[in-house]
């Protein structure tokens, strides 16, 4: 059975073929204030490494909802980080819009993110995983929004979700990976390093073959900032 611990940038679908997944996602039942919506911050830096609240919240899906892994990092060719992936703070997960089981298990991720807290707090569990935007079938929702609207970048992402974090949420900081692992606020920060071999190399060798198929028109959101 794979590690899903493991900080790797991607699982290929052989990796993943043994998971059963529960098809239940679990009360967020901790005493701790629900965060303020996260801030956008865009892409500064060339780091494509996993983060580990991305590898935790990646963990978390697969392990509940089953579905694939289109990869956590992007390598920058050079250029400067367009992307959340060049910095290991974004996540493409592997479910078809043409599928309806596919379809059934987005929208009871999406239903858990959104729902209100049990004081009412608006999207609680989307912002205790310190999520910022999501992209989905031709729609966006962001942190700034708080709506789905039209999504006009050059993928509609009908092959899978794309997720991006806040740095606090991709560094395990919000009060979502405290109740995940029973840890104290403030988990350590520095990015984990790959392990497993599995580099940006082995992940263009992937895509090629058609392992991560979905992640060349993941990325092409980048010519189209989301906000």
């Amino acid at each position: 059975m794979v590690d899903l611990t493991k900080p790797v940038c991607i699982f290929l679908p052989g990796q993943l073929s043994e998971l059963q997944p529960t098809g239940v996602l679990p009360e967020v039942d901790i005493p701790v204030t629900v965060e303020g919506f996260a801030e956008r911050v865009p892409p500064t830096k060339c780091e494509p490494t996993p983060k580990p609240g991305v590898v935790l919240y990646r963990k978390f899906v697969l392990e509940h909802l089953g579905g694939g892994d289109s990869g956590i990092c992007r390598g920058c060719g050079g250029q400067p980080a367009k992307s959340e992936h060049n910095e290991g703070r974004a996540w493409d997960w592997t479910v078809d819009a043409n599928n309806p089981a596919d379809v059934a298990r987005v929208e009871q991720l999406f239903d858990w993110l959104f729902k209100p807290g049990p004081n009412g707090e608006p999207e609680a569990n989307f912002r205790r995983a310190g999520l910022r935007y999501i992209i989905w079938d031709g729609r966006i929702r962001s942190s700034r929004t708080r709506e789905w609207r039209p999504y006009s970048g050059a993928s509609r992402h009908r092959d899978h979700v794309h997720t991006t974090f806040s740095w606090p949420g991709a560094l395990a900081q919000t009060s979502f990976y405290q109740w995940l692992t029973g840890a104290p606020p403030g988990l350590p920060t520095e990015p984990p390093p790959l392990v497993q071999g599995i580099t940006v190399a082995q992940i263009a060798v992937a895509m090629a073959i058609g392992g991560a198929a979905g992640w060349l028109g993941a990325d092409l959101f980048t010519r189209a900032r989301p906000e």
